[in-house]
């Protein structure tokens, strides 16, 4: 009984099947491998992207939490993205380093134009596949790809913290709907203070603390009544 391929796996064999359907049978293990462990690697950015903590907890290959549709269209896409990119890299650097496989950077400049006496034969320069020209123009080629990916890749980012993330806050109206506590708390009576009993007998101010009883204003005295007094007193 063969293994059950995990989810990553899956992800790869489609690549394998529908992007890169043109490579070899006998080639096809060995690029599903790395295809898997690119998936793998690009994890961590797929996490930063979506505001997602998906993880490798065991063994078997598997994500946690499992990747939904649109999450995987995002991965598959970082891939493309990154694919495309390596590939513009290497025709371009294949094309000065003899040390990148495939170079040409120590084969021989084919000929462009050749000429005997009064016959002079001409060809493209694009039309020897391996020509330098050419390796540039396909390594333009690629790096357009790599940004049809990447702009891709934004606008899927976009919609999906745009309408597909939980809200983190949520005001007095969403809770009620959400907990059918339909506004218990802000919509219960507020409770009244107890009335306040009335002072028993004698607690109030002690009787005769007011003013004395005739002891209205004062009459105010004039100069006349003075003068009189002084009078009398003479």
């Amino acid at each position: 009984m063969s293994e059950e391929i995990n989810q990553i796996g899956k992800l790869a064999s489609g690549l394998l099947m529908y992007e890169f359907d043109y490579i070899s049978e006998e080639q096809k293990p060995f690029e599903l491998q790395l295809i898997s462990g690119s998936l793998s690697g690009r994890m961590g950015e797929l996490n930063i992207l979506l505001n997602q903590s998906f993880a490798f907890t065991g063994d078997d290959g598997n994500p946690f939490p499992r990747l939904q549709k649109e999450e995987s269209d995002i991965l598959e896409l970082l891939y493309i993205r990154d694919y495309n990119t390596k590939q513009a890299q290497k025709l371009l650097r294949g094309v000065y380093d003899a040390g990148t496989a495939e170079s040409i950077a120590d084969s021989p400049t084919p000929w462009i134009e050749l000429s005997e006496g009064d016959t002079t034969i001409k060809r493209s320069p694009n039309s020897n596949g391996s020509s330098a020209a050419n390796r540039i123009t396909m390594s333009k080629d690629f790096k357009a790809l790599s940004q049809e990916a990447r702009e891709k890749i934004e606008q899927l980012v976009y919609a999906y913290n745009m309408y597909g993330a939980e809200p983190r806050q949520v005001i007095a109206d969403d809770c009620c709907d959400s907990c059918h506590c339909a506004g218990e708390e802000n919509d219960a009576p507020k409770q009244e203070n107890p009335p306040t009993t009335p002072p028993s007998q004698g607690s109030g101010p002690s009787q005769g603390s007011g003013p004395a009883q005739g002891s209205g204003p004062a009459v105010e005295n004039t100069g006349e009544e003075i003068d009189d007094e002084i009078v009398s007193d003479i």
